[in-house]
């Protein structure tokens, strides 16, 4: 009876000792956690009739997970995503927290730096004003022509006649002569037509140039 007792006794000790060496394998064997500061893009929501004229591209975040996790991570991977419940036009001041962060799976944030972003808002319309103007400049430019001569001052008010399109040429005395050197942009096309008008009325040294940019 003795006997039976001891042996129970050593086979509960044993399974005892099997469980204890298993749990510190297991504990010397589990992975540790590592962390890793990741320059993540910031994507932002959709903000119809509104553009954004002031906006940070991307911010720090701080990522932590297994050794294996860590080491395998495509830093493409983390993204930050950011909305307004009420966007109008305007700056806002926006909070950043671990709700904003897409990653993946068993990686949780530690960090994000800045935590809080600026980001202004305009009315689409304040875009496009600049675009069209410049649009409107190169089709201008394509269809104009920089004339420059000389005449004499008193045919001046023939030769404004003769230049299509202009307004207001720009007048320059030639020094040592009565004649004076004037310059036009022409809005519209000039021909052999109109430079031989213009030479008729006393006008010389006539040269016709392509304007390369205009903006009114």
């Amino acid at each position: 009876m003795s006997d039976s007792k001891n042996t129970w006794g050593l086979r509960i000790l044993a399974v005892a000792l099997a469980v204890t060496a298993w749990f510190v394998f297991s504990i010397e064997k589990r992975e540790q956690l590592s962390e890793k500061v990741i320059e993540a893009t910031i994507r932002y929501d959709n903000f119809p009739g509104l553009i954004m004229v002031e906006r940070l591209e991307s911010v720090r975040v701080g990522v932590r997970g297994t050794v294996s996790k860590m080491r395998t991570l495509n830093p493409f991977a983390v993204d930050v995503f950011v909305e307004l419940s009420n966007p109008d036009k305007g700056v806002f001041e926006v909070p950043l927290t671990s709700d904003n962060v897409f990653l993946p799976e068993d990686l949780e944030v530690v960090s994000i730096e800045p935590n809080i972003i600026r980001l202004k808002l305009d009315r689409e319309a304040a875009e496009l004003l600049p675009v069209l103007a410049r649009l409107e400049g190169v089709m201008q430019a394509r269809q104009s022509k920089y004339v420059m001569l000389h005449a004499p001052r008193d045919a001046l008010e023939k030769i404004t006649e003769l230049l299509p399109g202009v307004e207001h040429p720009s007048i320059m005395p030639l020094e040592g002569s009565d004649r004076i050197a004037i310059h036009a942009v022409c809005g519209e096309a000039v021909f052999w037509e109109h430079l031989e008008a213009l030479k008729a009325v006393g006008a010389s040294a006539i040269l016709v140039l392509p304007v390369e940019k205009m903006l009114a």
